[in-house]
């Protein structure tokens, strides 16, 4: 699809009551380029009454966020469909609203009408405009196009970033694809660095685990040797290791069943009578 927005300069022609006699687009050289009088013919039955008037062409966001136009901005519409005059322009009647007819009636004759439509075919190598395909409004400009290089045909003498056969501007465009390649790499090496620290981060939960089960192997070997050297009886090495699952050191373990053996035994040892007994006595003697 290749826009076409091209600017004439209506006929101050008031029929009253906010009625206009209105040329369209005239055959020759407009901003876009070539417009043969044959192929705007082909053109005319596009134009048809009920075809809206809007104040200006919309502006790219515009067209992007709201493409089919603001109430504010409304004008108004043709009245009859477009004929094609001795000329060789399009001609037509439109209406223009109480509500902006003031302001039309007071700048007829600085201002101009601009065609907001596209065609299908590209627009040749020696600028002749094809056929039109598809009109979207007829709108009210400040500056009628007086030719240019503007190939999107905006009717208005106004730059923008559309460019010949209505792709969007080769430097704009350009810009997008290193931005998208760029982040594209960003996003790439992102990915990377995340798989990396994720790696990273296993392989150091896994050597932590390994180091720790290293030095808990260690320490049972450690702990059993004490044990075995303590001496300390069968029962007493299982309570030891029963303080041992609870959380106490093997060290304070073996100190305490040490010193509790000792207690039990003083407690239960048979008193000795350090005296020597008289034999002589016992016997009679």
């Amino acid at each position: 699809m290749h826009k076409l927005h091209e600017s004439f300069s209506p006929e101050p022609n008031s029929l009253g009551d906010g009625k206009y006699r209105i040329r369209i687009i005239v055959p020759g050289q407009g901003s876009s380029g070539i417009y043969t009088a044959e192929n705007l013919a082909a053109s005319a039955p596009l134009f048809k009454a009920g075809t809206e008037m809007f104040i200006d062409h919309p502006t790219e966001t515009e067209e992007w966020e709201r493409p089919e136009r603001s109430i504010r901005d409304y004008a108004g519409v043709f009245l009859e469909d477009a004929t094609v005059g001795e000329d060789g322009a399009l001609y037509t009647v439109c209406k223009v609203f109480s509500g902006v007819n003031e302001l039309i009636k007071d700048k007829w004759e600085y201002i101009g009408v601009s065609i907001n439509a596209w065609c299908a075919d590209p627009i040749s190598e020696n600028g002749i405009v094809p056929p039109i395909a598809g009109v979207r409004s007829v709108d009210f400009v400040t500056i009628p196009g007086a030719g240019g290089a503007i190939t999107d045909l905006l009717e208005s003498n106004r730059t923008n970033n559309y460019v010949k056969e209505g792709t969007v501007d080769k430097e704009l465009s350009s810009k997008f694809d290193e931005l998208k390649d760029a982040f594209a790499s960003a996003i790439e090496a992102l990915g990377s660095k995340l798989d990396s620290a994720v790696a990273s981060i296993q392989e150091s939960k896994v050597e932590e685990s390994a180091e720790k089960a290293s030095l808990d192997v260690d320490s049972a070997i450690e702990a059993g040797k004490k044990i075995a050297e303590s001496g300390l009886p069968e029962l007493a090495v299982t309570r030891v290791r029963e303080a041992m699952k609870a959380g106490k050191a093997v060290d304070e373990a073996i100190e305490a069943e040490r010193h509790y053996l000792h207690e039990a035994t003083a407690s239960t040892a048979t008193p000795v009578d350090d005296k020597p007994v008289n034999t002589f006595n016992k016997i009679g003697w």
